[in-house]
């Protein structure tokens, strides 16, 4: 499911709307009475975070995380221990 960052046009607060906010039949509005639009600056960089499905994890995840499979850094005893 898609999500839109948004940001109010007058104090520039910030709030998530499954749809674009003006595809609603009521505009969504701020507490300061500002309309919201859709922050694509935010959008952008949100979404280039890569999420990694390899079997380090058993969910979705960054890549290069401490036990995903594309982690450069070495681990010590204390991290297996620590997991197990």
């Amino acid at each position: 499911m898609k999500k839109y960052p948004c940001r109010c046009k007058k104090c520039g607060a910030r709030k998530t709307f499954t749809f674009q906010p003006d595809t609603y039949r009521k505009p969504k509005k701020c507490s300061c009475g500002g309309e919201y639009r859709v922050d694509w600056y935010r959008k952008k960089v949100e979404n280039k975070k890569q999420k990694c499905l390899c079997d380090g994890y058993w969910f979705p995840h960054r890549k290069g995380s401490k036990w995903c499979v594309h982690y450069k850094g070495e681990l010590e005893e204390e991290d297996y221990t620590f997991r197990f």
